[in-house]
């Protein structure tokens, strides 16, 4: 054959290759966006959706010169993320937001918490038959050009750089650019107006940019109580007990006098009610930093899905550093693994001289 016409032919398939691996993104991509309910209305939307499958299927796709096999993955990886998608909003009545990607890698570091509840044979086999499935693709598939490793490097320099930017010069920039779009704040309507991914974007790189404005500076100083008056200063304690309710609100058959110590605690409280929190079913962080520190969703932006994520990387001003500065000591204790949320970093900041 001749040698033009041979790398002619060649180019062709490798077109051809490349051209099926777009289409198993663009799948993996429709059906993220099916399970939002995201329509076709906004170009620009689209745009910014679409860049996370395509950045993941060209730098696999430069790592293996393996279209296929470069879009059987990203696909996957858009499905899995559908499927995750689908179960928060049936369980939790909200989709995946943008500090649940960050909070992902706590599935293996606390997998006692996050495991008991799925079929633990059912997700070992499904990975292991995803594995297979993949290895098996990667071997059949014949590269579609001649690989070279300066594709993959300069793609990974441009993420990076490009991540580098948006975190950094131009973050504020980016992030009033993003404002102008008007997202809500209600992720099931922005999924929905913007695409699932574009969302989490969107959410990321504002929250970023406007947190430095939005924070409450805390006024971390102790005045100058001695210790006999300190010692005479009434303990406060504040529990959040996550799955306590008034049960007799269930139903009026049930005794009036079934929680007699409760009602103690409301008939000597200064002040009691009902609280409505920022939180349904789970994500009780929001709950305990909203009583700590008085503030309201609307106040933190779209931090309010995990304020200890960026947030409360700072000092914030909370009832733990008043109390502080008038002469308590204040010691913050949670039963499970210190790490959990991030609360190592963030108790200080919040106020309090020591955590358990």
């Amino acid at each position: 054959m001749n040698p033009e016409r041979f790398a002619s032919v060649h180019a062709v398939d490798a077109l051809a290759w490349l051209s099926a691996g777009l289409m198993l993104v663009l799948v993996g991509w429709w059906i993220a966006r099916s399970v939002a309910r995201a329509g076709l209305h906004r170009p620009a939307a689209l745009l910014v959706d679409a860049l996370l499958p395509l950045l993941a299927f060209l730098l696999l796709s430069a790592a293996t010169a393996r279209p296929v096999f470069a879009g059987a993955v990203t696909l996957a990886l858009a499905a899995g993320f559908a499927f995750s998608d689908r179960r928060k909003r049936q369980i939790l009545n909200e989709p995946i937001v943008v500090s649940d990607v960050f909070i992902a890698y706590d599935i293996f570091r606390h997998p006692n918490l996050a495991l008991p509840f799925p079929d633990t044979a059912r997700v070992l086999g499904g990975a292991g038959l995803a594995v297979a499935a993949f290895v098996a693709l990667f071997a059949l598939e014949p590269p579609a050009w001649t690989w070279s490793v300066w594709p993959l490097v300069g793609l990974s320099g441009l993420l990076a750089a490009g991540i580098w930017a948006l975190n950094g010069p131009l973050n504020a920039f980016v992030g009033r650019a993003l404002r102008r779009l008007h997202p809500s704040g209600d992720p099931v309507r922005d999924g929905a107006s913007f695409g699932p991914l574009a969302t989490l974007l969107i959410y990321g790189i504002v929250a970023r940019a406007e947190r430095a404005t939005r924070r409450i500076p805390a006024t971390p100083h102790v005045n100058g109580v001695s210790k006999a008056n300190r010692a005479s200063l009434a303990p406060v304690v504040v529990v959040q007990c996550e799955s306590f309710f008034d049960v007799r609100r269930m139903h009026p058959s049930l005794h009036r006098d079934l929680l007699p110590n409760l009602d103690h605690c409301r008939s000597a409280g200064v002040q009691w009610g009902r609280l409505a929190v920022p939180c349904w079913g789970a994500n009780t962080v929001r709950t305990e930093f909203a009583v700590l520190t008085g503030l309201p969703e609307a106040a933190i932006g779209f931090d309010k899905f995990n304020p200890y994520q960026g947030f409360a990387r700072a000092p914030v001003a909370s009832l733990a550093w008043q109390m502080r500065s008038e002469g308590y000591r204040t010691v913050c204790v949670h039963p499970f693994d210190r790490r959990f949320y991030g609360r190592d970093r963030v108790m200080r900041n919040l106020g309090f001289d020591e955590f358990l």
